[in-house]
């Protein structure tokens, strides 16, 4: 078997004692119908498996039919001439049928992958597949690419297929963020993918045909410049510490470095943080520039506008007079403001003795010897030379104290004897005091604080008496007491019967006594004392009444 290139087609054939006919591929069939001229040999050797063949003779015609789909596609003459049989042939890309007729008795048979004419027979017909043989794309050269960070590439893959095959696009080792739609490659780096990528592209037809070219995709670090957080425009007081805090962010991580430009007299930067304590001489409007930088280059900046105002005073709100009373807790509650925000303290001046401040609260309590008024002026300042002020009046009214009455206690006397109390009151406003007396028993006086009284052992028994005392002003305290009087006479005898009649003897020492206490009237005698009772005479008969 031997190869032909006849009008751009590959023809295969062999050689053979027969006809032999192999249909051979075009290498363009991409581009549409191909017409090859196929020359076709008839030799004598046997074909194999074949014994006493011999070539036939005579065979001047055969016609070769080329179907798809039971549809006529091609059908070619071919012409023996000089031993070789010459034909025009068109064949397209696709999956094909071929239909072979030998005239005049010739018969073609396979033989290995030979399509041979092994016997002549009239009209033999042989049905064989033809198959287009694929040919490998081919990828545009795309070559090394070069981009910087936060920059946009595009690569437009180009590919081409001799056959005219759908063509399909792949990516591999791509890098992160990249992307493929169709034959386009798009990838914006990050400022972190700086490096060099190593990426494989391909191209590949619907047969398995692929071509592939790796690049080199190199991306060029980029300095991202820092950003400074926004400061805003700022206002300040007079004698008042102006802070503001730099705030920079740089996306690569470098080290910042900050800087200000046009700073008032006095201010100052040290590192990120810009002080500055406006005197009363800078009121006014100043105009500064901050700016903070990455070290390669990077930078950025603000214009801020710093108004300083005048300090305003602050305000102490009205107090107004105030009563009070000796004893009685006085409290007042000490309100400023500030328009500017400062800090207020709070003072007091004149204040009475006792009083005292603490923070915003005065307190004050009046001893009973502080009646009168009193000129008290109250100040809140801001520290920085703002004062406002105002004096009140305390007036401080006298306080009646309730005078006190010694104690008495309960009391007891015998009849016959004299009870004497002496009243003892106390005032500690020093008030002339009053003492008088309730429910007092007949007979009993109350001269002064002196309370006299002498029952007789005829008033013996309890009597509750009220002693008070009071000072000029209302005031007053009082001790109810119980007054005991006890009788200086006993009972001598102590019998249900009638005792009656005594009669003493003339040294005082006996008494003698008519009593019925043994049924009938009799004399008894007794010591003066009661004791040592006994009867005289003791007889039946009654006695009258001792003398």
């Amino acid at each position: 078997m031997f190869n032909q290139y006849t009008g751009g087609c590959m023809v295969k054939y062999a050689l053979s004692m027969a006809l032999i006919l192999l249909l051979g591929t075009c290498g363009d069939r991409g581009a549409g119908p191909k017409t090859g001229r196929i020359a076709l040999d008839v030799q004598d050797p046997a074909p194999p498996g074949e014994t006493n063949g011999t070539v036939v003779q005579g065979v001047d015609r055969m016609v070769v039919t080329v179907l798809q789909n039971e549809t006529v596609v091609m059908s070619e003459d071919l012409r023996y001439e000089g031993g070789v049989w010459l034909g025009e042939l068109t064949v397209s890309t696709g999956s094909y049928s071929v239909v072979v007729e030998a005239y005049k008795g010739a018969i073609v048979k396979w033989r290995g992958s030979a399509l041979v004419l092994v016997k002549g027979g009239q009209s033999s017909r042989v049905v064989i597949a033809l198959t287009s043989t694929n040919q490998v794309p081919v990828l545009a050269d795309i070559g090394d690419q070069t981009i910087a960070e936060g920059r946009t590439l595009t690569i437009l893959l180009v590919g081409s297929d001799a056959d005219g095959d759908a063509l399909t696009y792949a990516v591999e080792g791509e890098p992160a963020g990249s992307s493929l739609s169709g034959s386009t490659f798009t990838w914006e780096p990050s400022h972190t993918q700086a490096g060099e990528y190593s990426v494989t592209f391909a191209v590949a037809d619907e047969h398995g045909g692929v071509a592939r070219e790796i690049i080199i995709i190199t991306v060029d670090e980029t300095n991202q410049g820092p950003e400074l957080a926004d400061v805003g425009n700022q206002n300040a007081d007079v004698d008042k510490v102006l802070t503001i805090i730099l705030e920079g962010s740089d996306a690569d991580g470098d080290e910042l470095t900050y800087s200000v430009e046009g700073e008032p007299t006095g201010a100052s930067l040290a590192e990120q943080t810009f002080n500055w304590k406006p005197s009363s001489s800078q009121v006014g409007t100043y105009q500064v520039t901050f700016t903070v930088e990455d070290g390669r280059g990077g930078s950025d900046s603000q214009n801020v506008t710093i108004n300083v105002e005048a300090n305003q005073i602050p305000e102490l709100v009205s107090i107004g007079p105030y009563i009070a009373e000796e004893g009685s807790a006085l409290t007042i509650i000490l309100e400023g403001s500030d328009a500017d925000g400062d800090e207020l303290t709070y003072s007091v001046e004149g204040e009475p003795t006792g009083a005292s401040l603490a923070e915003q609260t005065f307190s004050w309590k009046p001893s009973y010897s502080q009646s009168g008024e009193y000129e008290v002026t109250f100040t809140v300042e801001d520290g920085r030379g703002g004062i406002d002020r105002e004096t009140i009046t305390i007036t401080v009214k006298n306080t009646n104290r309730e005078p006190e009455l010694a104690a008495i206690g309960d009391q007891t006397v015998a009849g016959g004897h004299t009870l004497t109390i002496a009243l003892a009151g106390n005032d500690a406003d020093g008030d002339v005091l009053i003492y008088t007396v309730e429910n007092n028993p007949s007979g009993s006086s109350l001269s002064g604080a002196i309370f006299t009284w002498r029952p007789s052992d005829t008033e013996a028994g309890m009597y509750q008496v009220t002693f008070r005392v009071e000072d000029e002003h209302g005031g007053q305290a009082a001790e109810t007491i119980v007054i005991t009087v006890k009788s200086r006479l006993r009972r001598l005898t102590n019998h249900d019967a009638e005792d009656m009649s005594p009669s003493w003897s003339p040294d005082g020492t006996l008494i003698a006594f008519q009593s019925n206490r043994d049924g009938n009237w009799a004399i008894y005698v007794m010591d003066a004392d009661g004791n040592n009772l006994r009867r005289l005479p003791n007889r039946d008969a009654g006695d009258g009444s001792p003398s």
